[in-house]
């Protein structure tokens, strides 16, 4: 993707290759800040009052259905 080897024997190798290490790191942060914006905030935002409310109906034992298997 960046021709590395064309330029092996290039003076500009070492721009060359920071330039490609800068323009991947760039790359993956607008990814990431993308997932977080997203994905994330979205999803967290409505998971954490539902899970709250799980963790408290366990916790008082109301969400505790009776056990419907199999007798040992």
């Amino acid at each position: 993707m960046f021709h590395n080897a064309e330029l092996y024997t290039s003076a500009w190798l070492p721009v060359h290759a920071m330039g490609a290490v800068l323009l991947v790191f760039f790359c993956g942060a607008v990814i990431d800040y993308l997932r977080i914006v997203l994905l994330e905030r979205p999803l967290v935002t409505r998971l954490f009052p539902l899970c709250d409310r799980w963790q408290e109906q366990l916790r008082t034992g109301a969400a505790v259905p009776p056990f419907r298997g199999r007798k040992p």
